[in-house]
């Protein structure tokens, strides 16, 4: 995780630098959107189908993780044509377990020098971005025969009982809470 948090940390690093302090708020949630839409659209395809299609197709979970990497890279170019990525944010459908709508008023306050609002904003997007990355590491462990649930216990340490349908809201909240929320308390 730490490898992961400073990625994300380099990436909020080159934006304060990029951009005007009045738009950075704004760019760093389309950040964490082009994220979600992008993982969101992959979900079928590539990281549900980790545990059918592809399941125990792979000798390691680093090889199942380079191929989701790579599906991802190729399916996030859809969201940079035009303004589809802004459209999507402005419909405020939930995707990942969350919506545009509420980082709205933190962006209005981050664009008049809010450090609180922008912190949560950048807070947001470094636990989003590792969110996501062990999203992918959990559908890689279904590609080396893992189940749904002992791919969670391996990434996050918890024990988990399936009493809902997996969704990537589900995943997202599932390992956003239990994993992902204990490495943040130790790395921010």
């Amino acid at each position: 995780m730490t490898n992961t948090f400073n990625e994300a940390k380099e990436n909020i690093n080159i934006w304060k630098k990029r951009y005007a302090s009045e738009e950075y708020p704004f760019k760093v949630v389309l950040n964490i959107f082009y994220r979600q839409f992008t993982m969101n659209s992959i979900w079928e395809k590539e990281l549900k189908s980790s545990f059918v299609k592809y399941f125990n197709t792979e000798p390691d979970w680093v090889s199942g993780y380079e191929k989701i990497e790579n599906e991802y890279s190729q399916a996030s170019g859809q969201f940079t044509v035009g303004n589809t990525l802004v459209n999507l944010m402005n419909q405020r459908q939930i995707v990942g377990g969350i919506n545009y709508a509420n980082f709205e008023q933190l962006i209005s306050r981050g664009k008049i020098g809010n450090k609180s609002a922008i912190e949560e904003i950048e807070f947001s997007y470094i636990y989003y971005y590792l969110t996501n990355k062990a999203i992918n590491i959990w559908a890689s462990f279904g590609r080396t025969g893992q189940n749904e649930i002992d791919s969670i216990a391996t990434i996050t340490g918890a024990i988990v009982e399936a009493n809902q349908e997996i969704t990537y809201s589900v995943i997202t909240n599932t390992i956003g809470q239990i994993g992902v929320a204990k490495a943040m308390n130790d790395l921010y």
